[in-house]
């Protein structure tokens, strides 16, 4: 009886494509019922709008905010305005992501496995489209500017910055010098030059990884120190391209028209807090790299097993769940581009105590919006025959469906971190008199 047992059981589910698919942008589901995702989100949104009501003394205003969706849809129409002021963005990433996402896509479209996972993925949703378009589009979209906290992710625009940051130093020199005192501008170089090695270590690596194994990507390592040192390369890169998209945002809110010393200066001492944002909104993205680097190195065969891989997909979805209380934070680090990270914290509480009814309604909107862009694209490719590309391309114009609205979004909320807040800049610093030159002055200003 127990052999035919043994004989009949199914075998246990593998995770490694569930796991490839996290990393490489986020088309995922942890194992079991998403419903319990559900009642999570809904849950922390509760929990963030109670706490914004102990913090916005304004009744009304917080119960607006929270509960007045045509105001709400207004506040990120907004975001229109900065990027008619400034269109740069926009058309950067869309390029880089349409480039990236098409050249891996060609190297992967036609691996069979395509067939073999999308047609598992349907049997775990009881072969529902429906179902399984709402599972993909929902955890997806609890990381609503998902494109932005992982821009390390496009290799164009990786490869863009590394060359622009290589051939603009001299010019990033100057501007730091004219806008920042010396002690911050030696520290801003520095921090600079160990941008560009960062950027230069991980796009070879990158490339190379790409080479060996373009399903696996930067998974496929073989050294015993990349566990390490790649999520914190990524880490690294992700903040950055995202320092130089929020310094965009700040300068479309103080109306620049042309990339000024000030921007290069906000560009450069914005990193830190640009890192921060992707490591509290998206940790899961260097949590399970790290883990399935360690993995793919020190566990062979590979077998990714739903006991061991399923919590610590849960735990990351969870992690992510819990990241939507920073959602109005790049559009603080946008417009507060004098202060530094403790400074620019407190300003994302002054906005929690000045709109914080707002801020919660514009997290679960932002969520909902999400949804409603990635659910077609999910439900259509699953609807149709498997084939080969079926989830490369539900992946791929999830993607770029998110980016726009991102886009749009960010902007919005740049807009009301404006409004509130303020858009503060750092003065050029002043040149501090010494003594012996007082009497010389005096008396040239009696002439």
């Amino acid at each position: 009886m127990t052999l035919l047992i043994a004989q009949t059981a199914p075998p246990a589910r593998n995770l490694g494509a569930d796991v490839y698919r996290f990393i490489q942008g986020g088309m995922v589901t942890p194992p079991g019922s998403m419903f319990l995702l559900l009642l999570l989100a809904i849950g922390w949104l509760a929990v963030l709008a109670i706490v914004a009501g102990a913090l916005q003394p304004d009744r009304r205003l917080w119960l607006r905010g929270l509960l007045d969706v045509r105001w709400n849809l207004e506040q990120i129409a907004s975001g229109l305005e900065l990027l008619r002021r400034n269109k740069r963005p926009l058309w950067v990433l869309l390029v880089a992501a349409v480039s990236s996402w098409t050249c891996w896509s060609l190297r992967a479209w036609r691996e069979p496995s395509g067939v073999v996972e999308l047609e598992s993925m349907l049997a775990l949703h009881g072969n529902s489209a429906t179902s399984l378009a709402w599972a993909h589009s929902f955890v997806a979209a609890v990381v609503p500017l998902r494109d932005f906290v992982s821009l390390g992710d496009l290799l164009p625009l990786l490869l863009g910055a590394t060359l622009l940051l290589f051939g603009r130093t001299p010019e990033m020199g100057i501007h730091l010098r004219s806008m920042t005192r010396a002690m911050e501008n030696i520290r801003l170089k520095r921090r600079l030059g160990t941008l560009w090695v960062a950027l230069i270590i991980l796009l070879a690596y990158r490339t190379v990884a790409n080479v060996v194994d373009p399903m696996a990507g930067i998974t496929s390592g073989c050294l015993v120190i990349d566990i390490i040192v790649l999520p914190v390369l990524l880490l690294m890169s992700d903040g950055l391209l995202l320092s130089w998209l929020l310094a965009e945002y700040g300068r479309a809110a103080r109306e620049h028209f042309d990339w000024q010393a000030d921007d290069t200066a906000a560009f450069v001492r914005g990193w830190p807090g640009a890192m921060l944002v992707c490591g509290l909104m998206n940790p899961g993205r260097y949590a399970v790299l790290l883990l399935a680097m360690w993995e793919t190195q020190f566990r062979q065969p590979l077998r990714w097993p739903v006991t061991r891989w399923g919590p610590i997909l849960w735990a990351a979805a969870i992690a992510q769940v819990i990241g939507l209380a920073w959602f109005a934070l790049p559009a603080v680090l946008a417009v507060s581009r004098r202060e530094g990270l403790k400074q620019k914290l407190a300003a994302f509480l002054l906005l929690f105590r000045r709109a914080g009814g707002q801020v919660v309604g514009l997290t679960a909107l932002a969520v909902l919006l999400n949804v409603l862009v990635l659910w077609p694209f999910y439900w259509l490719f699953a609807f149709m025959q498997p084939e080969t590309w079926s989830l490369i391309g539900a992946a791929s114009y999830g993607h770029y469906a998110t980016l726009l609205l991102g886009v749009v979004m960010l902007g919005g909320t740049t807009q009301l971190a404006a409004r509130e807040i303020g858009v503060s800049d750092e003065p050029a610093p002043s040149v501090i008199q010494s003594a012996a030159a007082q009497p010389f002055l005096a008396a040239m200003r009696s002439q």
